[in-house]
């Protein structure tokens, strides 16, 4: 199939619409060549290094890339970590 339109695909893929190769493919080519993210659990050690970089300014984005993660990976783990360390009161304050 390599080499092949997005049209000449849809031929051979019944079911498949047009629209749906051509997204797929510009997504392929898109991410060609990167590394397919972590799906191990964090650890504390992740954990730890997350926190420190994002304390000293670093972007969410390039800590993701460091970890080997997905940007959105990393932004909730960072947010569920922000919540874990407030206070058990103003995490109630929050809510009301």
């Amino acid at each position: 199939m390599k080499g092949q339109t997005p049209a000449e695909l849809a031929k051979q893929l019944p079911g498949r619409p047009l629209h749906g190769i051509n997204i797929r493919m510009y997504r392929l080519a898109m991410t060609a060549g990167r590394v397919a993210p972590s799906r191990q659990p964090w650890t504390a050690q992740d954990d730890t290094k997350l926190l420190s970089q994002y304390a000293s300014g670093k972007p969410i984005r390039d800590i993701a890339e460091e970890l080997g993660r997905a940007y959105h990976s990393t932004h909730n783990r960072l947010q569920t970590l922000r919540l874990r360390q407030k206070p058990e009161a103003d995490r109630n304050d929050d809510k009301a």
